[in-house]
């Protein structure tokens, strides 16, 4: 999410794994990109789900969650996950896992199975005409499906371009596993910008990391701020007194008559 990090446990304490997503340089870029929106839940089947966060140049971190108490596959689809992002994108590609006919029947097969034999003759017809016969695997993807080009988001390493999904293979139980994603093959990956000097609104700005704090010049204080000379003087008269008290206990009825007030300890 776009939020402050705050530790709610020891530090003293943590486990090698804690300090292992507290530190993750790509976990942290994400969480902090300077584009400042919030991840969403896009998809859920039981305790499985996903969640998507925009970023910064057209990219998306995608956070695949196994909810179970099983290890399992879980898979994004870009066109159901992603579908703005990946609209633009999308090209005709054949089919996977791919399925046809083999080519010396290819010509027959198909009045093969108009007159019945794939019930027939199942065992030729399903190894030469498996097509035509509609015994074919369930298809992945076909037709117009965009590439997405991923990075792992913990090791921050390039995982290459993956048509219309992507599947993270045997998810521990009470496991996320984090991506990347962009669908504009000549963008860099998602990784820290370098240091590039700007200004915005008369201030200076370094942008130098989404992880680090922007540098701003600082504004002068109005005259109203600033103490007159018998303001300073009264409020290190004060101080003295309340600094006197507190190292001799026996005075501090004395410092509280003179200053004019309560003191506490």
């Amino acid at each position: 999410l776009a939020s402050p990090l705050m530790l709610g446990n020891d530090p003293r304490h943590m486990t090698a794994a804690t300090k292992r997503i507290l530190t993750a340089p790509g976990l942290l870029r994400i969480n902090q990109d300077p584009l400042g929106k919030q991840a969403r839940r896009v998809w859920r089947d039981g305790k499985l789900q996903i969640w998507v966060k925009p970023l910064r140049r057209a990219t998306h971190a995608i956070l695949l969650f196994n909810g179970g108490d099983t290890k399992t596959d879980i898979t994004t689809r870009w066109s159901r996950d992603l579908p703005e992002a990946s609209a633009g994108h999308e090209v005709e590609v054949a089919r996977f896992p791919s399925c046809s006919d083999k080519p010396e029947s290819a010509a027959a097969c198909a009045n093969w199975a108009k007159s019945g034999e794939c019930e027939k003759n199942p065992g030729f017809m399903k190894s030469n005409c498996r097509r035509s016969c509609d015994d074919c695997p369930p298809a992945l993807y076909e037709g117009r499906q965009a590439t997405g080009y991923v990075t792992n988001a913990w090791e921050s390493e390039s995982e290459g371009g993956f048509i219309a999904l992507y599947t993270a293979r045997h998810v521990e139980p009470h496991e996320a596993r984090v991506i990347t994603v962009s669908f504009d093959v000549a963008a860099p990956p998602y990784a820290e910008p370098g240091p590039s000097a700007g200004s915005r609104d008369g201030a200076e700005v370094l942008h130098a990391s989404p992880l680090k704090r922007r540098r701003r010049r600082a504004k002068p204080e109005a005259a109203a701020d600033v103490p007159t000379a018998d303001e300073s003087h009264a409020v290190r008269d004060t101080a003295s007194r309340v600094l006197a008290s507190r190292a001799h206990p026996s005075a501090m009825a004395a410092a509280t008559v003179a200053g004019g007030g309560a003191a506490c300890e």
